[in-house]
């Protein structure tokens, strides 16, 4: 949205602007259909921890193992 305002700004005024742009917010917010999720079914798409988003709360895919490390647990769609 900070892009798009600047490019408005740029060609209203003739003068550009700085953007501090987050990488990270913006992949998150973008990654696998966020966008159509949103518009087409109005549902707001949370990331979830080591695995993929979804709009509700999803089973947990990771675990603490006996020696301390962690594992995941990854369920294959039969």
């Amino acid at each position: 949205m900070a892009i798009m305002a600047a490019l408005v700004y740029r060609t209203v005024s003739a003068r550009g602007q700085y953007i501090d742009v987050s990488i990270h917010e913006a992949c998150s917010l973008t990654t696998e259909a966020q966008v159509a999720n949103y518009i087409y079914r109005g549902e707001v798409l949370r990331r979830q921890t080591g695995r993929h988003h979804a709009a509700g709360p999803t089973p947990r895919t990771q675990f603490r193992a006996n020696d301390g490390n962690m594992s995941a647990l990854w369920l294959a769609a039969a």
